[in-house]
């Protein structure tokens, strides 16, 4: 029985999320997208661009993993939540946990926090 107990605590957390296919409606959202996304979190800095990943949608609402990077040096990275035109990336530090929880469904936030690799765009220009 412990054996047993041991397997199940080895499988990674969040890897029951499944990533949207790759086909063109995640392309077109992804391409709708990125210069909203670039647009709201630009701040002070200089001509940019944001790669995508789409994490999935429902009603009005999308999510997506973004990479932003602009010109000379500055970039970010992380999950976003777009209702309409209003882009909500989650907080810092130590409230990062409890924001991404309160902005994506559960298994959604489950795989941002224990499998982020995996959602990130398949570009990055922040790299």
């Amino acid at each position: 029985m412990l054996l047993s107990l041991a397997a199940c605590s080895d499988e990674k957390r969040g890897s029951s999320f499944e990533l949207p296919e790759r086909d063109r409606h995640a392309t077109s959202v992804e391409q709708r997208l990125a210069p909203l996304i670039e647009k709201s979190q630009r701040g002070s800095n200089g001509p940019g661009e944001c790669k995508l990943r789409f994490l999935g949608e429902k009603n009005d609402t999308t999510w997506v993993w973004a990479n932003c990077r602009w010109l000379p040096s500055s970039g970010i990275g992380g999950p976003f939540r777009i209702v309409g035109k209003e882009v909500t990336g989650s907080k810092d530090g130590s409230e990062y946990d409890d924001s991404v929880r309160q902005l994506f469904p559960y298994d959604l936030a489950e795989a941002i926090l224990h499998d982020a690799e995996r959602l990130q765009p398949l570009e990055d220009p922040v790299g």
